[in-house]
């Protein structure tokens, strides 16, 4: 592979700290040397160099928790679109729900996305298997052979271990393969039949509500279970309530093995945006109350939030262009995750590189990839971006199959203008 230099960089390593202006080198896949300070072209015909014009050079994106599509459910997504919009959107590893069809709970079908993923050589995908069995919550997946075969953690996409006994045992059988459970809070005994957030809306709207609680609960479970263990590695899917931020406050505090996430969703947007049945609004969990979404970012800035994930959960126009209490739940959001998270840092709430750190090396910390940081040796996944870039988002430009944006028609500030991945530049796409 031909070396490349990107020169004239605002270089952001959230790893280091590194905030500076500089050149990257890359050779063979790799960063081999990072430079302060100099911002010169090479003239050299074996290098191919780039001008970033002061633009922002980071590690690339990690989004954990997309929902691709393949196998089962092509027509919403694929590997091949879900890896365009992702390159897009400055992700340059996707870790892929196991909420296919079949889903994600078999050997084979994780060797299946790895290689396939691998031979579309555009971004990294790594899987996600079941924690149970069929994502029934009845029976233990086949823990060890699935982490041997490559599944990066284990979820049960956007369902709940409701039998306390399974999660007891998930939590003890996990810790033996250091194996990170990712764990959907949601009781589904209180949000059955619920589509939008329990509260003053709902009732104005005639719509069942899913109560704040309904995520508390099954959270304050959990963290009991890891303080009684002492053991088990958790990460706490999509938070979105007050009440559970204090909860994994309080566990961290007790110094337990546990980390969070949200999306952007949940700390832009809250439940009025449902006022007028908006289905395309319309997420799991779903939009909380305003005093939930304003507790979301305290939770980012003191860090008791450790991942920005996009929750990427495709679906057909057909299916989101339904009353309101029959469309499907999901939001496309590779495509926005960077720029929607900017607004926190242009809103000056939360500075640059610590909502980095939540989009890079805090997920690839979480997950033990060699990735998420700007260091001689490590995979040259890179993105360069300009954060105060203006667009409108037009989903239907999405290169994503699935245009159901709550984002759509949106001002935004950042825009991606170069994803790198393993040395190959991959966007722009080449005609």
């Amino acid at each position: 592979m031909v070396k490349k230099i990107l020169y004239n960089a605002r270089i952001i390593d959230p790893s280091s700290e590194l905030d500076c202006y500089g050149s990257i080198i890359i050779e063979n896949e790799k960063i081999i040397s990072v430079e302060k300070n100099i911002n010169y072209e090479i003239n050299d015909n074996n290098i191919e160099s780039y001008n970033c014009e002061k633009n922002v050079l980071s590690p690339g994106i990690i989004d954990i928790g997309v929902s691709i599509g393949e196998p089962g459910y092509e027509h919403k997504e694929n590997i091949v679109s879900a890896s365009k919009s992702a390159a897009a959107g400055g992700i340059t590893t996707i870790i892929s729900m196991p909420d296919t069809k079949p889903v994600i709970d078999d050997v084979t079908l994780v060797d299946f996305i790895i290689r396939r993923a691998k031979n579309l050589g555009i971004v990294k995908v790594i899987p996600m298997a079941g924690l149970s069995k069929n994502l029934d919550g009845n029976k233990m997946s086949e823990i060890g052979l699935l982490k041997n075969s490559g599944a990066i953690a284990f979820s049960d996409g956007y369902k709940s271990i409701s039998n306390t006994n399974l999660m007891k045992n998930l939590i003890l059988y996990c810790s033996d393969f250091d194996a990170l459970i990712c764990h959907f809070n949601d009781d589904n005994h209180l949000s059955d039949g619920g589509v939008m957030n329990e509260g003053e809306i709902a009732t104005r709207l005639g719509l069942k509500g899913i109560p704040p609680v309904s995520e508390s609960i099954i959270l304050e479970r959990d963290i009991q279970l890891l303080s009684a263990l002492k053991v088990g590695k958790y990460h706490a899917s999509c938070i979105t309530t007050k009440e559970a931020i204090e909860s994994i406050r309080r566990a961290k505090n007790k110094l337990l093995n546990i980390s969070a996430a949200t999306s952007p969703c949940h700390f832009l947007l809250n439940e009025s945006e449902v006022i007028n049945y908006r289905t395309f609004a319309k997420i799991k969990p779903p939009l909380r109350s305003e005093q939930d979404r304003i507790e979301v970012i305290k939770g980012i800035k003191d860090n008791t939030i450790d991942v920005i994930s996009s929750f990427h959960r495709p679906e057909t126009e057909e299916n989101k262009r339904l009353p309101f209490s029959l469309a499907n739940f999901g939001a496309s959001g590779l495509e926005t995750l960077l720029s929607s998270t900017l607004n926190l840092y242009h809103s000056k709430e939360v500075s640059l590189m610590q909502l980095m750190h939540k989009l890079t090396t805090g997920p690839a910390d979480l997950l033990n990839l060699n990735q998420g940081r700007l260091t001689p040796g490590s995979p040259a996944d890179i993105i360069l971006f300009d954060p105060e870039k203006p667009w409108i988002v037009k989903s239907d430009k999405f290169y994503s199959k699935s245009k159901n944006s709550p984002f759509n028609n949106l001002p935004m500030q950042g825009k991606v203008l170069m994803t790198i991945v393993s040395g190959k530049i991959v966007y722009p796409f080449s005609e």
